[in-house]
């Protein structure tokens, strides 16, 4: 049997994500995934902070952002990385 908590809690979270795509995220995530999504983040932009490159950073974080901008709360992370992921990839282009 499912449980109806859970199946509006699912269905709520896919209509976020349909009428306001992947930035609709991490408002439904508990703190621990959102963690994990930014340490598995981290090493990219550490490396390319190695390197003296800005890819990643200026295109999550804009170009006036300094390495230490990441630093920023999990959420904010990821609500970032959703901007890009929408901007590069919108509803309904597939």
């Amino acid at each position: 049997m499912i449980d109806p908590v859970a199946a509006a809690a699912a269905t709520d979270y896919l209509t976020a994500l349909k009428e306001k795509g992947f930035t609709a995220a991490p408002a439904w995530l508990r703190p621990a995934a959102l963690a994990r999504f930014k340490a598995l983040v981290m090493p990219r932009l550490k490396d390319e902070q190695a390197r003296g490159t800005r890819t990643l950073l200026n295109a999550t974080f804009g170009r006036d952002a300094g390495y230490p901008t990441v630093a920023a709360d999990p959420a904010n992370f990821l609500t970032r990385f959703a901007r890009l992921i929408s901007a590069r990839e919108p509803i309904g282009t597939h």
